[in-house]
């Protein structure tokens, strides 16, 4: 893993930054800022701490890992993402705080003047002011990547469950009606996967028993990647005959947008919600899609209009589609949902047991590592 330091909106980052489109600038870091206030501290023990993720705030093995190195500490136990004045009254003096899903705005930094260090628990950071935060003197604790085989497994889920019918034929049987079609197989299928950071790349290698062809789309030149992967796909088949060796080097392709949508079977998309990916999948590109072809969604919600979607399903422009992910969550029982080509998940991608365990001790290793250091 690369550990060399990167410049992330003017502050200082040190890990990993296996980009994704859009993510280029934001996939895995760790960023410090001076805390001035903390150097004359000789005890984090006693500094209090606020967690205002619920998923946290829920789980005991978690809130036991976070105790053994604090005495101080708040939880959320609304179970509910808290919002503007809400999350200041719940931050208010904390000196150190592991967020989740909360909007963090410099109009709520500034009435935390006790705030010194903010940890992420999970790896999306579009909730986040991170040049608020700088301007702030708050330093900032994430590690990208940390939930990537939650939401790939899901998303092969997704894939399977929609080529296969199982879904549709799920609720026929509920109906009492026993009879389906078997659909198609992935095996030797193409996939299209439109940003290429920790997910897009960790699904890539739970898709290799299906011998699909990959077509990539990422604001970065990721031919050091392919050439990677070729390389090793051909060291696995140096038995085969030439011909094999040429075919499976060729399973991985850097290509546009446009592409991956006129070519690809399944659309996949691993992108971070922001001004420049909102809509980033609309009516236009649903017309260019096979007429056989599903849509995977398991990033951000604004990132496809959820209206294309639903026309272009009930006018069989695309075959189906599936999100763990929507606009306005919760979604509601709105039309798109309840369409037949269409699978919906209550964001759940990132958040299997093993993935909570590690976003929670991520988050806990940050908050320390921050604090101790300073």
């Amino acid at each position: 893993m690369d550990t060399k330091k990167k410049s992330i909106n003017g502050l200082t980052a040190k890990n990993s930054k296996d980009s994704c489109a859009a993510e280029a600038s934001k996939d895995s870091c760790t960023v410090e800022t001076s805390i001035n206030s903390l150097a004359a501290a000789t005890d984090i023990k006693n500094l209090p701490i606020a967690v205002s993720s619920r998923s946290f705030s829920k789980n005991e093995e978690l809130k036991k890992l976070l105790s053994a190195h604090f005495t101080s500490i708040k939880y959320n136990l609304t179970d509910r993402v808290l919002e503007a004045q809400e999350l200041i009254d719940f931050l208010r003096g904390a000196e150190a705080a592991i967020v989740g899903l909360d909007k963090v705005t410099e109009s709520v930094l500034i009435q935390l003047p006790h705030l010194k260090v903010i940890s992420k628990y999970g790896v999306g950071i579009n909730n986040l002011d991170l040049s608020a935060m700088k301007r702030q003197g708050i330093a900032f604790g994430w590690t990208g990547g940390v939930n990537a085989r939650s939401v790939s497994e899901l998303v092969l889920s997704f894939i399977l469950g929609l080529l296969r019918n199982v879904f549709v034929n799920s609720r026929k049987i509920s109906q009492g009606v026993w009879r389906g079609t078997g659909g198609i197989q992935l095996s030797g299928k193409t996939i299209g996967i439109i940003g290429c950071g920790h997910i897009g790349k960790d699904l890539i290698k739970i898709l290799k028993p299906f011998d699909c062809e990959i077509l990539i789309c990422d604001i970065l030149d990721m031919k050091e990647f392919c050439l990677e992967w070729e390389v090793d796909q051909v060291s696995k088949v140096n038995d085969r005959t030439s011909k094999q060796i040429e075919r499976v080097s060729k399973q991985i392709e850097q290509v546009s947008k446009t592409e991956i949508l006129k070519r690809s079977d399944v659309v996949s998309l691993h992108v971070p919600y922001d001004s420049s990916t909102h809509h980033l999948i609309g009516a236009s590109d649903f017309e260019l899609m096979k007429s056989t072809a599903i849509l995977i969604n398991t990033s951000r919600g604004e990132i496809v209009d959820e209206n294309a979607l639903c026309e272009s399903l009930k006018q069989k422009k695309i075959a189906g589609a599936a999100a763990d992910v929507f606009a306005n969550e919760p979604v509601g029982n709105c039309e798109l949902v309840r369409l037949e080509n269409f699978v919906a998940t209550p964001h759940i991608g990132g958040n299997s047991v093993e993935a909570v365990q590690a976003m929670g001790k991520s988050a806990i290793d940050n908050l320390v590592g921050l604090l101790a250091a300073k």
